[in-house]
């Protein structure tokens, strides 16, 4: 299994693996459909930046697999978000190479006050900016630690609520098969960084991040592997999903409160 972390410095705070260099070429018109869709939807005196984040960005996207993650950095919160869902949708369906395609709008604030510590510390190492301003050079740096992972981990049982009540009322198969492989991402990500202490590594990479925990609780394998093979072959039972997500929320819930 091959893993993937984000590099550091020699001080040890992590850089950036995201470069354009990087995106493949079969991506780079998904990425330009994605910032005309942002750019046709909201004023453009109020985008200050346009990213694109995850695996994409650092040339180890999956075919068919991994998503698009992307957000849009705007001066005045009150945004129509209405449109969203509609052209998430209309995108992800033209391109077979990716599985979703994630749209977001977020105020600036919340990211230079960092009462969003996580999307600072996502721009700042999976960040690839594709309109506007590259904020990296005014955020912080950030090291491999419990500062990073608790923004997530907190919000796991929330997660996984979410994934519950979005699933039991979905009938299209195609979604519900996005929403096993979504969430089951979640839940692997979240073991990673539940060790992060222990490892002193970030990775955004499902098989890294299974690697990482299993070093620490191998008892755990057979689950962990069950939730990499629905990221890889998502199925569509609701009941399947939702039982194993649920019992796995319950088998982390002792290890998230002593984090």
């Amino acid at each position: 299994m091959n893993t993937i972390f984000s590099p550091k410095d020699k001080n040890g705070n992590l850089k950036s693996l995201s470069s354009w260099n990087k995106v493949e070429n079969r991506y780079k018109k998904i990425i330009e459909d994605v910032k005309e869709v942002y750019l046709a939807n909201i004023n453009n005196d109020n985008i200050v930046s346009i990213y694109i984040i995850g695996s994409i960005t650092t040339g180890n996207a999956k075919y068919g697999i991994s998503d698009i993650d992307s957000f849009v950095l705007v001066k005045n919160e009150q945004v129509d978000n209405n449109w969203i869902k509609e052209e998430s949708e209309i995108i992800s369906q033209n391109y077979k190479c990716v599985s979703k395609v994630g749209l977001k709008v977020v105020p600036i604030e919340e990211v230079l006050k960092q009462k969003d510590v996580f999307k600072a510390f996502l721009i700042k190492t999976q960040g690839l900016c594709i309109y506007g301003e590259d904020l990296n050079y005014k955020l912080p740096k950030f090291k491999p630690d419990r500062e990073i992972a608790l923004p997530k981990i907190t919000k796991f049982s929330k997660y996984i609520k979410e994934a519950r009540e979005a699933i039991l009322v979905e009938d299209d198969v195609d979604k519900i098969k996005l929403l096993c492989r979504k969430y089951n991402k979640v839940l692997i990500r979240t073991a990673g960084l539940l060790v992060i202490e222990k490892t002193h590594e970030y990775s955004n990479d499902v098989n890294t991040c299974l690697s990482l925990f299993l070093k620490y609780y191998p008892e755990f394998e057979n689950d962990l592997t069950y939730s990499l093979d629905l990221v890889e072959n998502p199925i569509s039972d609701k009941e399947i999903i939702i039982t194993h997500l649920e019992k796995m929320k319950d088998k982390f819930s002792p290890i998230i409160d002593r984090f």
